[in-house]
């Protein structure tokens, strides 16, 4: 038996939950009037539901409050009603043999007189076919039965659909054989996804596109319905490109994948590095992230890289001074309120269905938490360099050999990122205390590993001056440790030469460009900033059109960025 049809519309829902319990002599009457009804309606017209309901029951509901009048399509109206007839029929109680007599005909019957399937027959019922349900002479058995008139009408509003169905035949072998060696040929020679491939036959062939789908589908050995999936070479290439700024086109080219099939896999492979990704532990209790991000200083300040050589380095921190107490907490609190949300937002994301939003929404957070965890490890320099100081006698980081110097300035930022992620703003205290212990404790490390005549006496100063007259690749050369304060802030990052091009102002980068990667990235003193927030305030321009623009300027500054690196006048950098 087949299930019942569905019924659209409001009114005519209400109306047969009315009628459930009335007798079968009166669902008789209602059902005649209803096919009577079928026959007066203009697909074009509308019609009130009380006039509606007054011609299936003859009874005129209670219009006396002052509402508007219910109208109904006569479009929906006609598809509505077989299913309200077929629903009033099981109320009626027709006997099957008795329909029969009044030469009401089986679904096989008709299926058998109009050439085409029972399935196909059941679809037409939604579209104007009349019928009413009957109890079978089997106990508890429903049967579907159709009268000749209302066949009749059907096949004359509906003879090209009819012919169609009736001139439908399966596919032979030989035909099913030659549109696979058809599939197999665009496959091999254009690299066609399965869906353009079915399009591609259902051309060929005059069938539809999904009984081709459906083909490709049972193809034993064609392997034509699915690709295989992306190995992780190919999303470590996807990723690379996308931070390189180039087109999801080029991508899927380079690939043989379709650019919806690229992006589809790198949201994927996002997800899946963000649901992994070490994020620190959570401090007790709850945080308050609208208030720990309401603070201005923690937006503005951001995004600097460090000083390329050491002795630069030790001049800036040496004006920068001593670190300011309400400065320190309000961006140590604002780090933790970031990596709050950001847990809660991972744990949202669907790993085989990632949202953009929802993706952008982590990656802008996480990477603003590694703008902030950067100027709390920067603001630990003096006490960074007065540990040394104190632990070498005096003598400091210049004194040392360059790799000496080099490597024990990168253990102490190791040390103070460790302090950052074990302090807890919300405890009370500096965090100078923690920093000072991880410090100590690398320093002596440090130490340690030297071999015995390391502890020599510093050299003399005019040693130093003499060192500072030679060239700069000759001095204790830094890399940029602002951009690995988290393990998973690489894949948050633009590419370098983007933050090249974008930080040097003097670089031939439009003022558009770089306007928009700077807010995306937080690349000069601002924090990141959202694709939801970017588009507001472009107005709102479309997401599709703002990522393309982005891609865009990534692929630009990018080449601006290696022009700079290449150019006899850049900083080396290790």
């Amino acid at each position: 038996m087949p299930p019942a049809p569905k019924l659209r519309t409001p009114a005519l829902r209400e109306l047969i939950s009315q009628l459930r319990f009335v007798p079968s002599p009166t669902a008789r009457r209602h059902v005649e009037r209803a096919e009577h009804l079928f026959t007066l309606i203009d697909p074009e017209s509308t019609y009130p539901a009380d006039w509606v309901i007054y011609q299936i029951t003859a009874y005129r509901p209670d219009t006396s409050d002052t509402s508007e009048p219910v109208l109904i399509p006569g479009k929906a109206l006609r598809g509505d009603l077989p299913a309200l007839i077929d629903r009033l029929s099981m109320i009626a109680q027709f006997e099957s043999a008795e329909l029969h007599a009044q030469g009401w005909l089986d679904a096989s019957e008709v299926a058998k007189r109009w050439s085409i399937t029972p399935r196909t027959l059941q679809r037409y019922r939604s579209l104007g076919l009349l019928s009413r349900r009957a109890r079978a002479p089997v106990k508890g058995g429903v049967r579907v039965l159709y009268h000749p008139q209302s066949l009749e009408n059907f096949l004359a509003q509906n003879t090209p659909r009819l012919s169609e169905a009736a001139a439908f035949s399966r596919l032979s072998s030989d035909e099913r054989e030659r549109l696979l060696r058809l599939a197999q040929r665009c496959r091999e020679r254009f690299a066609w996804s399965p869906t353009r491939i079915a399009h591609e036959l259902a051309k060929h062939s005059g069938r539809s596109v999904e009984a081709m789908r459906q083909l490709l589908k049972a193809a034993p050995k064609a392997n034509l319905a699915s690709r295989a999936p992306l190995r992780p070479r190919d999303l470590r290439l996807i990723e690379l490109a996308s931070r390189r700024g180039f087109k999801t086109t080029q991508i899927a080219r380079r690939l043989s994948r379709t650019p919806a099939a690229v992006s589809r896999a790198e949201l994927q492979h996002l997800a899946r590095r963000l649901r992994n990704a070490p994020l620190p532990e959570a401090p007790e209790g709850i945080i308050d992230v609208a208030a720990a991000l309401k603070n201005p200083s923690v937006s503005m300040g951001l995004g600097a890289g460090c000083a390329a050589t050491m002795s630069e380095h030790v001049r800036r921190t040496l004006d920068a001074g001593w670190p300011d107490a309400q400065l320190e907490l309000a961006r140590a609190r604002a780090l933790q309120a970031l990596l709050s949300r950001a847990r809660g937002t991972i744990s949202q994301i669907d790993p085989t269905r990632p949202r953009l939003q929802t993706i952008d929404r982590v990656r802008t957070d996480l990477l603003w938490a590694c703008r902030l965890k950067a100027e709390l490890v920067r603001s630990q320099q003096m006490l960074l360099i007065k540990t040394i100081e104190g632990r070498l006698g005096n003598a400091g980081l210049e004194s040392l050999p360059p790799r000496s110097a080099r490597e024990l300035f990168l253990l102490c930022i190791d040390a103070l990122m460790t302090a950052v992620d074990r302090f807890d703003p919300y405890k009370g205290g500096r965090l100078a205390a923690p920093a000072g212990i991880e410090l100590n404790r690398a320093v002596a490390r440090w130490q340690q590993q030297q071999p015995q005549q390391s502890s020599q006496s510093p050299k003399p100063p005019q040693r130093l001056a003499e060192r500072a007259h030679k060239p700069a690749v000759e001095l204790v050369v830094l890399p940029d440790w602002t951009r690995r304060v988290y393990p998973f802030q690489t894949m948050l990052e633009p590419a370098e030469p983007v933050r090249r091009a974008v930080q040097d102002l003097s670089a031939p980068l439009s003022a558009t460009d770089r306007t928009l990667l700077a807010a995306r990235f937080g690349l000069l003193s601002e924090p990141p900033t959202t694709l939801k927030s970017l588009t507001t305030s472009m107005k709102n321009l479309p997401t599709n059109l703002l990522v393309r623009r982005e891609r865009l300027a990534i692929r630009r500054a990018f080449l601006v960025g290696l022009k700079i690196a290449t150019s006899p006048a850049a900083e080396p950098r290790v």
